[in-house]
């Protein structure tokens, strides 16, 4: 768990500038007004505009209005824009639905969507969800081979690699939490953590599952070309065993902040830019076991670890749309910034530190320039005045990622252990939460 420390302290900090913030703002006349009204179990309702007909409460009825901040004037369903200074007057006042978070809600008071009724003036927003992605598989080289006859040549058959290999999808969780710093609604800011559980397959391979065939690790030597390194041989006979484990972790965490671009009756998009990390761990380890080879018991390892860590700024939109109870929304944006990536590799034979194909221990870093786009969609349902449920899917890519497969190097007697080849990443999969305005 320590090396999570790094991005779990980044969250809170983030998270305390968010309420240091907030206090800052309580001395603006404006949002001292909404906090009174958030205080209140129900917001207090506004008479409609000049002209307007109170809203029968009939099934598709005609909008009502309630103020919930300062600033703006309620009016027919037009365009609306915040000044500078956020402190502007709307043209229109109808500048949304429920689920839009503006200075005027215009709900349908349709008996049959009770939910959609306004309870306090949201300040806050919460997301959770819970993650069920896919990652990248493994583009793994031939780690595996063997032969049905006593052959003095390397084997033909391959048992694993040579393929990519995938996992099974893993369960994780993400959460976004965030508040509004003035009552129109015009700028507010958030942090969001995210974590996806670890992805680990395995391959194993005996003398009792293969009893009548080699068991091989190839490699190539600098000099003779092809050659393979035996763990069991039935002709000979001595039984040995092989195994091969990966491993992969993600996680990240971001802070923004969220600025009103352009807002309408039934949607708003949002300008989003701030700064964000992502962790990228994964392993590959190779184990054999020969406890009865012709030159006496042997056992050895090759082992192959990358730690990536991506720090960058990011910059998109956040799209919201609200029919009735039901909201969509739509994150795009794109991080630029650094990868560093570290590259560890540990070899021991019979307790010397050096393996079959990792000729010498060694640690490398470096530094790649990376992007990391991301679309988040979800479609939620409002259950009550402040509660949504939600479905959606999500996509995350890096361009240039560090990872154990892509770092071997074949080739023995030639005094090199790894090469660094560039491969790219990612994560998608479906998103399951409930979001909540307060």
């Amino acid at each position: 768990m320590h090396r999570h420390h790094g991005i779990l302290l980044q969250l809170l900090c983030g998270l305390a500038v968010s309420v240091v913030a907030s206090a800052g703002f309580g001395q603006n006349p404006e949002f001292r007004a909404r906090m009174a009204a958030w205080q209140q179990p129900q917001a207090v309702r506004a008479a409609p505009p000049a002209g307007q007909a109170a809203a029968p409460e009939s099934i598709h009825a005609e909008p009502y209005y309630e103020e919930i901040g300062p600033g703006l004037a309620a009016g027919g369903c037009g365009n609306c824009a915040c000044d500078g200074a956020c402190g502007g007057q709307c043209d229109g006042g109808c500048v949304g639905g429920y689920c839009g978070l503006r200075g005027f809600h215009s709900i349908d008071r349709d008996p049959a969507c009770d939910a959609c009724k306004s309870c306090r003036p949201p300040m806050w927003w919460l997301r959770t969800d819970g993650l069920l992605w896919w990652r990248k598989g493994r583009d793994l080289p031939v780690l595996v081979v063997s032969n049905t006859e006593a052959s003095s040549d390397p084997g033909e058959i391959v048992l694993y690699g040579g393929e990519i290999v995938s996992g099974s999808p893993q369960g994780g969780f993400r959460l976004d939490i965030g508040t509004w710093l003035d009552a129109e609604e015009c700028l507010g800011i958030g942090g969001r953590f995210w974590g996806l559980g670890e992805e680990r397959t395995r391959f194993h391979a005996d003398a009792d599952t293969l009893p009548d065939q080699t068991i091989e690790r190839p490699f190539i030597d600098a000099v003779t070309g092809p050659e393979s390194f035996i763990v069991s041989d039935p002709f000979t006979p001595f039984a040995g065993s092989i195994d091969v484990v990966t491993t992969s972790e993600v996680l990240g965490a971001d802070a923004y902040a969220r600025m009103a671009w352009c807002r309408l009756c039934d949607f708003r998009v949002d300008l989003i830019a701030g700064y964000q990390v992502t962790r990228i761990n994964e392993s590959l380890r190779i184990d054999t076991d020969i406890p009865d080879s012709p030159l006496g018991p042997n056992r050895a390892f090759d082992q192959w670890v990358t730690h990536n860590e991506f720090h960058g700024g990011s910059i998109g939109f956040l799209y919201e749309s609200c029919r009735g109870c039901w909201t969509t929304t739509c994150l795009l944006k794109v991080g630029l910034g650094n990868m560093r990536q570290t590259a560890e590799l540990v070899g021991r034979e019979n307790g010397v530190p050096v393996g079959l194909l990792v000729e010498e221990p060694i640690t490398v870093t470096r530094d790649k320039f990376v992007a990391v786009p991301e679309l988040d969609v979800a479609w939620s349902y409002a259950i009550n005045p402040c509660w949504n449920l939600n479905v959606g899917y999500s996509l995350m890519y890096w361009s240039n990622v560090a990872r154990p497969e892509a770092l071997i190097d074949e080739v023995v007697g030639n005094d090199i252990s790894l090469v660094f080849r560039d491969e790219s990443f990612w994560v998608q999969g479906l998103t399951v939460g409930a979001n909540c305005r307060f």
